[in-house]
């Protein structure tokens, strides 16, 4: 199986555009809390994973794929993961990118690590709302978020059906 998940974000480096989307690699989880704290598996282990790869590269490079045949700019990058409700501080946003985050946001986490404790694959498909260095309102991220959304509704409807079954071993 695999856990497919969406999510609005704003951008962290020069060169990525408000419109563009990324495909993850990685994320860094500042939320202050693991969704897997206190989880256990039926047998009544830990949830004690290896998150070398949280999102699956093999699917991550299929979705950029796919959506440059699309015309869809795609790249992949990093999430940096954060609480919220409030977008980020310049000094946080500094921090984020000495640490090599593409974008941030405040879901994805909570949801990927879950998926991959259940031994699903992970894919995590990021719209990027506001680009670096843009001074925006909430109301114009959700202008953005909207206008993309469409592409990629357009990249998943291309994508879903190609996806690969489960790795080996799950």
């Amino acid at each position: 199986s695999t856990m497919v998940l969406t999510a609005a974000v704003g951008g962290l480096q020069p060169g990525v555009e408000a419109g563009n989307v990324v495909i993850l690699r990685d994320h860094l989880n500042l939320m202050g809390v693991s969704p897997l704290r206190a989880w256990r598996y039926p047998d009544g282990m830990p949830a004690f994973i290896n998150t070398e790869e949280v999102y699956d590269r093999e699917i991550g490079d299929l979705a950029v794929e796919r959506a440059d045949a699309l015309g869809i700019h795609a790249v992949h990058g990093v999430y940096a993961a954060m609480s919220g409700p409030a977008y980020e501080t310049p000094i946080e946003v500094g921090m984020l990118q000495r640490l090599g985050a593409t974008v941030v946001g405040m879901s994805m986490v909570p949801e990927a690590l879950p998926a991959l404790a259940l031994g699903m694959r992970v894919l995590g498909i990021c719209s990027l709302t506001n680009a670096f260095g843009e001074h925006v309102t909430h109301e114009e991220v959700v202008r953005v978020s909207n206008e993309t959304a469409l592409a990629v509704g357009r990249l998943l409807v291309d994508l879903l059906p190609r996806l690969p079954g489960p790795k080996a071993g799950t």
